[in-house]
């Protein structure tokens, strides 16, 4: 209703955007966006909302170039740093996720999802040793979580470090039988 009344409001295109991604609807969410990004141009959220609706539909490049053309507007919007570290990993760009998840990390250094992803960039590029690390990383931020457990058990077996990974291996179990 407030969109048929004043077309150039761009929050309210936002909202539309927000609420369409809630129900599953990408391509509608993503001319919501694009109808906000129109209306405000120099409005970073609109640009992290259209990635994230491009994200969803599996279109990787255009939601990392939305991510960035949101980060060029507003470079302290550690939402869409996230989010483009998530589209370039999505889109095998390992190298350039792995820089953005470690310039994440400086904003959320809590965060056992941005380590757990960095640390499957880092797998990714053959740096086991590193994403070992950043899987303990997760694994000490998020200690129930089994995912992680597994995957550092995983990566200490690919550095030779058997009785770590039999340990990490022990205590996914403990977790999860």
């Amino acid at each position: 209703q407030a969109i048929a009344c004043a077309p150039a409001l761009a929050d309210a295109h936002q909202n539309l955007g927000r609420t369409l991604l809630r129900l599953g609807r990408f391509g509608e969410a993503e001319l919501a966006f694009r109808e906000a990004a129109r209306c405000a141009p120099r409005h970073a959220v609109a640009q992290d909302g259209l990635g994230l609706a491009l994200l969803s539909q599996g279109r990787h490049e255009e939601a990392a170039a939305s991510f960035s053309e949101a980060l060029r507007l507003d470079p302290g919007a550690d939402r869409a740093l996230v989010h483009l570290a998530d589209a370039l990993r999505r889109a095998r760009r390992w190298s350039e996720a792995t820089a953005r998840y470690r310039e994440a990390l400086r904003y959320r250094p809590d965060s056992a999802r941005l380590h757990g992803c960095l640390a499957l960039a880092l797998w990714r590029l053959k740096r086991h040793g590193e994403a070992a690390q950043a899987f303990a990383q997760a694994v000490r931020r998020e200690p129930a979580r089994g995912l992680w457990r597994r995957r550092l058990a995983l990566a200490f077996e690919r550095q030779g470090w058997l009785p770590e990974a039999r340990a990490a291996f022990d205590e996914t179990l403990n977790l999860d039988p």
